[in-house]
């Protein structure tokens, strides 16, 4: 027994030492991490994002609604007060740690099994955002803590909130309380009042997910929290907060036009993708992006927009959001986007509307060889499995051809080829131009645009350019190269093509929607001298005359531009008043005079031949056949085709090589029999080659028979003949026959 008690007491002796040497080392290492973390408080005081942006000529592109550090005076209370009351509200009492906050958010994660809040103060975070990384690791947290009680050594309570205020990042490319202020609210960070500081205090914990621009129902509902915990706080009372509850965010009423912040704003969400990194780790982190920035268009974009010209607003006095974007087809460099919103282009999906139909139906069924431009189709009210669209405004063309479906944009036409080639083989022709899709992407809806997830402004536009490259896609990108803070090259952009279509689909497409924009939807854009293809879009607000979207996207060979007119709200009171092919196009038609373009047709594949087909027999039979020799001008239409898939037959219709027509005497006089020939009318004539006199004879307009038992006189010799008419129009064809009497 006494062995055992011996050896129980050796083993604690040891554990107890382990346990020891653990604490130490622990004390240690804790010892080594907090007293390592020195101040920089240079970084501190940084008055601006450590980031800088090239234009395609390699000038830096600046822009002072980007970052502009304020003085802690000329921030409201109210930013304070809202700011105070959400991260830290005994700010003013501690000094850099919250003792009482770390122990209440230890106890509340354990209590849920995971870390549901945080214990940092606001010298904490700014310790973080200036000095350290977005880590989630216990040495970081150890030299926060370090930061935090050095920076309350060193600094005021009001110096410290205001680097606070000009650390903070609000996503969308607002570095900086008075970058967020004015482009959330058109006012300087001295006028926002409590509603509207208790949204900027609400975005910070997550900019993508609170923004009111972006999510204005979830932004809304922490402007609420921070204003609830205002009230408990005593900073509020119950009037100040009633009226700030009722308070949602609007668009200002008065612009904040920037040159360069849309472009800016974009540049620095696509180089966070790129480099999977977050937007704040960017922005801070000393990287030149070099970008397709051209200063000349971003001009022309940024004039039409402060013009005013090409505003549009509904019949309740709100404004529309509109935006346009502008690449070039050589590289998918874009060169050009402005908007009168905030937010990025890479969060902001809409609904297509016809501008898919190009994309995900006629390029297909033309990829398919299942049409061809001249192709008849029905356009009619449908039903096909329930499904049953209408057409804009109710109206059909009956029997046409395809070319004149898509320039009119028939919902009923596109339907119904999509139901023929299949969704799914619309969608696989679509994804190879860059468009993505939902699971839920399965029905014939996507023909007409609708989509569960809409589609990015940037993936239409590249689709788009897809065609203009001769069916080879490449991505739109803002972002050529990124260097890092030791002008290291860690990113270049290497324009790749990869095949979508074939170039005669491209070609084929491309052509017909040039059409579009000569009389078609889009024919706002026709007039301009230059040859440009173009699509109209607009998605209804359900019973309403006004809608959600408006869209006109065009290209030259040069260029691909895209206008999008709408609401972000998608409410009854914003939905635009306007359609795609008008303001839409009107703001396109104004960007293409502008640009001062030479006029460049697209080259023609050689795998496209050029071929008459009788129009005629397409408008009567609905089917297609190559006009023959007799062919009447006006029923000669010249279509381009694919080589690989033209009409078999020449028409059966005017067919003068199959008139047969006999004229001789028998004991009742001259018995003459022929056939009318479709879609000829005759005229039957009786010539006296004596006397040069001409009778015309009643002929039986189908096949018949004529006896002309008028006693022609006797040992003379006649010319019966047949004159042929399409309308009114007399052909120059004649068939005769000599008779002797």
């Amino acid at each position: 027994m006494k062995k055992a008690a011996a050896k129980t007491g050796k083993a604690l002796r040891v554990f107890l030492f382990v346990v020891l040497l653990v604490i130490i080392g622990c004390i240690s290492v804790f010892s080594t991490i907090y007293f390592g973390a020195k101040l920089d408080a240079d970084s501190l005081k940084a008055e601006k994002a450590d980031i800088k942006l090239y234009a395609a000529d390699n000038t830096e592109i600046e822009s002072e609604f980007v970052s502009r550090y304020v003085k802690y005076d000329d921030i409201s209370p109210n930013i304070i007060n809202a700011f105070v009351a959400l991260e830290d509200k005994r700010y003013f009492k501690h000094h850099g740690i919250d003792y009482y906050r770390s122990a209440g958010a230890v106890i509340n994660n354990i209590k849920a099994g995971y870390k549901k809040e945080g214990g940092s103060t606001i010298t904490q975070q700014l310790a973080k955002n200036t000095m350290l990384s977005s880590e989630k690791t216990i040495t970081r947290k150890i030299k926060e803590l370090k930061l935090a009680r050095d920076i309350e050594k060193q600094f005021s309570k009001e110096e410290i909130m205001e680097m606070y205020l000009n650390a903070i990042y609000f996503g969308n490319g607002m570095y900086g309380i008075d970058s967020a202020c004015r482009n959330y609210f058109n006012k300087s960070p001295a006028d926002i009042d409590v509603a509207e500081a208790a949204y900027l205090a609400g975005i910070v914990k997550s900019p993508k997910n609170y923004s009111p621009i972006s999510n204005l129902e979830k932004s809304t509902e922490r402007k609420n929290l921070v204003l609830k915990l205002m009230k408990e706080q005593g900073i509020l009372d119950e009037y100040q907060y009633e009226k700030s509850v009722k308070y949602v965010y609007a668009k200002p009423e008065e612009k904040n036009l920037d040159l360069v912040m849309p472009y800016w704003l974009n540049a620095i969400v696509e180089g966070s993708q790129i480099l999977g990194i977050g937007e704040k780790e960017l922005m801070k982190g000393g990287y030149k992006i070099y970008t397709y920035f051209d200063k000349s268009v971003q001009n022309i974009l940024y004039n039409a927009f402060l013009s005013g010209e090409y505003e549009c607003v509904n019949d309740a006095a709100n404004t529309a959001s509109y935006s346009a974007l502008l690449a070039d087809n050589r590289n998918g460099g874009i060169a050009a986007y402005y908007c009168n919103f905030n937010t990025s282009l890479y969060n902001f999906r809409r609904q297509p509307a016809s501008t898919i139909k190009p994309i995900v139906v006629y390029a297909p069924a033309l990829e398919a060889k299942v049409i061809t431009p001249a192709s008849p189709v029905l356009d009619q009210k449908i039903n096909i499995k329930g499904y049953s669209p209408e057409n804009y405004g109710g109206n059909y063309l009956g029997w046409t051809d395809v070319k004149t479906a898509l320039t009119n944009s028939s919902n009923s036409v596109s339907v119904s080829l999509l139901n023929e080639i299949g969704v799914e083989n619309g969608k696989i022709t679509a994804q190879k131009m860059g468009i993505t899709f939902s699971e839920k992407d399965t029905g014939l809806s996507i023909a007409l645009g609708g989509l569960e997830n809409g589609v990015n402004f940037v993936e239409l536009n590249s689709a788009y350019m897809s065609l203009a490259n001769g069916g080879n896609h490449t991505e739109n990108t803002f972002i050529k190269a990124i260097y890092d803070k030791n002008n290291r090259l860690i990113y270049s952009h290497e324009t790749a093509f990869s095949r979508a279509v074939s170039e005669e689909t491209a070609f084929l497409v491309t052509d017909m929607l040039c059409q579009t924009a000569k009389d078609g939807t889009a024919r706002k854009l026709g007039g301009l001298g230059l040859t440009i293809a173009a699509k109209t879009g607009t998605n209804t607000y359900p019973q309403s005359k006004n809608n959600l979207d408006a869209w006109c996207v065009s290209f030259t060979p040069d260029v691909t531009l895209s206008v999008w007119y709408g609401t972000l709200e998608n409410t009854a009171a914003t939905a635009v008043s306007t359609t795609g092919g008008n303001y839409p196009a009107l703001l396109s038609a104004y960007i293409y005079r502008s640009l001062n373009l030479k006029d460049k047709p697209f080259a023609v594949p050689e795998g496209i031949v050029s071929l008459d087909i009788d129009s005629y027999a397409r408008d009567v039979e609905h089917k297609l056949y190559l006009s023959n020799m007799y062919t009447p001008e006006e029923c000669i239409k010249n279509v381009y085709f694919d080589s690989g898939n033209v009409p078999g037959e020449y028409s059966p219709y005017f067919d003068l090589d199959s008139f047969e027509f006999s004229a001789e005497n028998d004991e009742n006089g001259v018995n003459i029999i022929y056939k009318t020939i479709k879609p000829y009318s005759t005229k039957l004539f009786r010539r006296n080659m004596l006397t040069n006199e001409i009778t015309e004879i009643p002929t039986v307009d189908a096949v018949g028979q004529v006896n002309c038992a008028d006693n022609p006189e006797e040992f003379c010799v006649y010319d019966y003949y047949v004159e042929f008419y399409y309308g009114d129009k007399k052909m120059p064809y004649t068939f005769s026959e000599i008779v002797f009497t």
